[in-house]
């Protein structure tokens, strides 16, 4: 039987720091919807007292949305009008269509591809060298000096000519789900950091994986009535130059349970945000 003091000592902390943000949440939530308030956005936490034997005493900033009287439309007054089109403006705006709808016919071998012209191709995309999911098309069209497909992506291919294999360079639109690019045993590093500001963002690792995936879905959905109430004396603040290790992916990997490798919390398990690892940390090189 483990004696209770070494179980506290051991465990306590993080126990502590599990209540406390469910005590938090529970509280606040019901503070706002007793006062029927509507945040704008992520609630501020200022903590006063905590801890064992103590009462447990917060402010809660928030931006409340404005109220919005809505008026009838039966006392709204409004003109109807018809409008008439001529011949002669309509055989106008078929001919712009026609226009803008330019048919195609098949280049010949030599032929270089040139701005307006529309271009054909398969390609296999990697990153560092690995594939990743969706890397992959067959029979992609797209006209050249359109830039419709990656920024920069059409005019790498001015001058290639029919079967001619090319390697292009091209940057992923932020949105592109990276997820499956983090690979359990990873080691990521740090790149950038916000100085001695703690801010919830990619410079700072979660205690509890239920904040890290709350905060995630707050920003993803704007839904800010279902927020996590996270103490920041339960996140850790990295330095440039920090690493981590990925262990576990949650929340369909958009959550990663990762442990860190630098700094006095060496060795601890932590929960880092798939969006911050991918904007503000790098993968390091595995040896083969």
């Amino acid at each position: 039987k483990v004696p209770r003091e070494v179980l506290k000592r051991q465990f306590g902390k993080a126990i502590f720091g599990e209540v406390l943000d469910k005590v938090l949440k529970e509280t606040s939530t019901k503070a706002l919807e007793e006062n029927k308030i509507k945040p704008a956005g992520q609630p501020k936490l200022d903590l006063k007292t905590y801890g064992e034997d103590k009462e447990l005493e917060y402010v809660l900033s928030i931006t409340e949305l404005p109220k919005v009287d809505i008026k009838s439309l039966e006392s709204i007054k409004f003109d109807q009008y018809s409008v008439k089109i001529d011949d002669s403006e309509t055989d106008k705006r078929i001919k712009d269509i026609a226009k803008n709808q330019p048919s195609f016919k098949e280049a010949s071998s030599d032929t270089k591809a040139k701005e307006g012209d529309l271009v054909a191709f398969d390609y296999k995309a990697t990153i560092d060298g690995k594939e990743f999911k969706g890397n992959e098309g067959k029979n992609t069209q797209l006209t050249l000096g359109k830039d419709l497909f990656l920024k920069g992506f059409d005019k790498q291919l001015a001058g290639v000519k029919k079967d001619d294999e090319k390697v292009v360079e091209a940057t992923l639109p932020e949105n592109f789900p990276e997820k499956e690019l983090v690979n359990i045993g990873e080691i990521w590093t740090l790149g950038r950091s916000s100085g001695n500001t703690m801010s919830i963002g990619g410079e700072v690792l979660y205690l509890m994986p239920n904040s890290a995936y709350e905060t995630y879905r707050s920003r993803k959905f704007g839904d800010w009535n279902q927020f996590s109430i996270i103490d920041t004396r339960n996140l850790v603040k990295l330095k440039r130059g920090y690493q981590i290790e990925i262990i576990e992916g949650l929340y369909q990997n958009n959550i990663f349970k990762v442990k860190l490798l630098s700094g006095n919390s060496k060795g601890r398990k932590y929960y880092v945000i798939t969006e911050d690892l991918l904007k503000k940390y790098i993968v390091e090189e595995q040896e083969v």
